[in-house]
């Protein structure tokens, strides 16, 4: 964001807003690959940049009214919306998943039935070590499988419940700092990205999130009832 500030500030300094300019910002833009709930932060500075030119309360609240216009007149669909969508097998769903472990920063909540992939567990690991609250919830046949990395996060120190049922828990989702959502066909395994052919979505629609965010509560506080080992 530090060649918007320049371009900002050098657009604001002679308040003209110059065909190279424009062109050099949209560079940025693409160049960044910026989702949209980034930009909406962007547009937010543009004002506040604004607001501090200028020096009289009147002014200042004009410019916050055409600040809330602005909001109101944007389409409906693009307000705050993110989607993308991964398959495999290859690296796609993989780097997809620890792109938005790596960007967690209060919270992480993982319901999959079964995880096995030290890449994506080593992630898990470190957003733990750098505060964030992680919470997991498996299936509790496949946390014996080999190859599981169930108990060596629980001996690491994350929170981790099964489903203690001899039915499965074969949810696979993901809910990050309980904005984005993580979901699909795709197992956190080797196999699910080198053979199989899997999918994923991710997403910040704020009725989907919440749908996933009440279910893995509902689980998380069920289960926990029936695990002691945690």
């Amino acid at each position: 964001m530090k060649d918007f500030d320049y371009i900002l500030n050098k657009v604001l300094s002679d308040r003209k807003f110059s065909r190279a300019e424009a062109d050099a910002l949209q560079q940025v833009l693409e160049s960044a690959n910026y989702n949209e709930r980034e930009v909406a932060v962007l547009r937010s500075r543009l004002f506040d940049h604004i607001k501090e030119m200028v020096t009289s309360q009147e002014e200042r609240e004009l410019i916050g009214a055409l600040e809330g216009l602005n909001k109101v007149l944007w389409p409906a669909s693009q307000k705050y919306s993110f989607a993308e969508v991964h398959f495999s097998p290859g690296l796609d769903c993989l780097d997809a998943i620890n792109r938005q472990i790596s960007n967690a920063k209060k919270s992480l909540d993982i319901c999959v039935f079964t995880i096995s992939d030290n890449r994506i567990v080593d992630h898990i690991e470190a957003a733990h070590k750098r505060g964030v609250k992680v919470r997991i919830i498996t299936d509790d046949d496949k946390q014996h499988d080999l190859g599981s990395d169930i108990f060596r996060m629980k001996e690491n120190g994350i929170a981790v419940v099964a489903d203690s049922t001899p039915d499965h828990m074969h949810h696979k989702f993901a809910i990050f700092d309980n904005e984005f959502v993580i979901c699909g066909s795709y197992n956190w395994t080797r196999s699910a990205a080198t053979r199989n052919n899997e999918d994923i979505v991710v997403q910040d629609t704020p009725i989907i999130v919440n749908g996933f965010i009440g279910e893995f509560s509902r689980l998380w506080h069920e289960f926990s009832q029936n695990n002691t080992e945690n």
